[in-house]
């Protein structure tokens, strides 16, 4: 077994709610809400939670492919009691075979 195949099987456990991943509903743009699991980051000063006047808050999402397999500008995805939509400026910010690291805005 290789490192690659090891970490694609191990995926399940780090995408599971009761260890790193959270629920969250996702909306891609004309398409209905349907709930998936997602691992949210909030390492900088703007993915402070709370943030608001001219900066608006940002956080990064870890998404499995096959759960969001196009994600682009419109998608929404709802976590935390708060609303946040994919952010051009950053986009997808990297992606393997499996997964994609997406840079998300809140919406106020």
């Amino acid at each position: 077994m290789t490192l690659k195949t090891q970490l694609t099987s191990d995926l399940t456990t780090f995408f599971n709610t009761d260890e790193f991943a959270e629920t969250a509903s996702y909306t891609a743009i004309g398409e209905a809400a349907v709930d998936i699991t997602v691992i949210p980051t909030r390492g900088n000063p703007f993915q402070e939670p709370y943030v608001r006047g001219e900066e608006t808050a940002t956080c990064e999402i870890e998404a499995m492919r096959s759960e969001v397999p196009n994600p682009q500008h419109g998608d929404i995805f709802v976590f935390d009691s708060e609303t946040w939509e994919f952010d051009p400026m950053r986009g997808i910010i990297n992606q393997d075979d499996d997964t994609y690291l997406i840079g998300l805005v809140r919406r106020d």
